[in-house]
């Protein structure tokens, strides 16, 4: 256990010394000394502001996960950063992909009387409850059969079915599509 003075200790120490002991104060330090220089790099990468905290919760996750990996020849701030960019990496993908899929399903919907505008699309499913946003991405954005959707949920097919006609049924009625 480190004392007090752990501002004029060096990553590399603090990091072997939590890699032993588990000990929070120690990993509160380095959390402090890099959450905002990590969040205004992965906020850069992923231009989103939401996407790039959970980035850097994660990235804190993985260290405490991947701590024995840590070799203390490396430098800390390397070796975060290096988790931290995969983990912006992948979730720039995810994103791109949801993007694409997105941008897919809104060319097969009726929008009133408006070119596609893709941004209204995904601000609608914002709009909707969770449980509603959820299962139209499962069935229209992510093409899961009502089989894979009921399987997902633990019901029946039928119940399925019955699901996202309601949530298509609220959009509707909102007057969001037609």
């Amino acid at each position: 256990m480190l004392n007090s003075d752990q501002k004029e200790i060096s990553d590399e120490v603090l990091m072997a010394e939590f890699v032993k002991s588990l000990d929070n104060s120690v990993f509160d330090t380095l959390v402090k000394r890099h959450y905002k220089g990590a969040c205004t790099f992965a906020g850069n990468r992923l231009s989103n502001k939401e996407s790039a905290y959970d980035a850097v919760q994660e990235a804190f996750i993985s260290v405490v996960r991947n701590r024995k990996l840590y070799n203390t020849s490396r430098s800390f701030s390397s070796w975060f950063y290096t988790i931290l960019c995969n983990i912006c990496i992948d979730l720039y993908r995810k994103q791109t992909r949801y993007d694409k899929k997105i941008h897919n399903w809104t060319e097969t919907i009726q929008l009133p009387d408006e070119p596609v505008n893709h941004d209204y699309v995904r601000d609608l499913l914002d709009q909707v409850s969770a449980q509603d946003k959820e299962i139209l991405i499962l069935r229209l954005v992510e093409e899961l059969s009502f089989a894979e959707i009921a399987d997902f949920y633990g019901c029946s097919v039928d119940a399925a079915k019955k699901r996202c006609q309601r949530a298509l049924k609220r959009l509707r009625q909102n007057g969001m599509i037609s």
